[in-house]
């Protein structure tokens, strides 16, 4: 059995799943609540193959819809 790394801090919440670098893999994109930062992770099955931020939104009432 393999598991994704812990995120501790509660406000990195995952806010979609897509394959955001086109590999056939599905990515995780999360969103902290509370400092506005977006962040994906490049998966490769459960494996992290890389990660990348994305534009910093920080008005609290800005989400990520698919």
């Amino acid at each position: 059995m393999a598991y994704l790394t812990t995120v501790t801090d509660p406000a990195w919440t995952i806010v979609g799943t897509a394959d955001f670098n086109m590999d056939g893999n599905p990515d995780i994109l999360w969103r902290n609540t509370t400092s506005g930062k977006n962040l994906v992770w490049y998966m490769n099955g459960v494996a992290i193959t890389s990660t990348a931020y994305v534009s910093t939104v920080t008005d609290p009432a800005w989400t990520i819809v698919q």
